[in-house]
């Protein structure tokens, strides 16, 4: 839908498609991060954990600490050593996704999935 939409906003406004591409590369890179962010909670501290998470922060602000014991800081600082630690595997993986986000944004996630399938 986003990607939708910036090709309709395209029409009225002067990008480049270069703009778009880095653009489209930059919204991909922030989902992975989002999705990093909860695989190393979910990960770490298990799904129940994270079902409380989600039915806690119904009713109040981000209950970080009374579920996961640390400060959201401190779970990032924690997430970002655990992503150091393995990037090295993980960087001809991101290489991969932005080039099928750059060869064609409309079928980038599905190309992934296909290549993931593979292995």
């Amino acid at each position: 839908m986003i990607v939708r939409s910036i090709f309709y906003f395209k029409s009225f406004y002067n990008f480049s498609s270069s703009y778009l591409i880095n653009f489209l590369a930059l919204i991909a890179g922030l989902r992975l991060e989002a999705g990093s962010f909860g695989e190393f909670l979910i990960t770490t501290y298990g799904t129940e954990k994270m079902k409380q998470f989600n039915r806690l922060s119904r009713n109040k602000s981000r209950p970080w600490k009374e579920v996961f014991g640390l400060t959201l800081e401190q779970l990032e600082a924690k997430w970002l050593e655990a992503v150091k630690l393995g990037s090295r595997d993980k960087e001809g993986k991101i290489s991969t996704l932005v080039t099928l986000v750059r060869n064609d944004p409309n079928t980038a996630c599905f190309s992934a999935q296909n290549l993931a399938e593979k292995k």
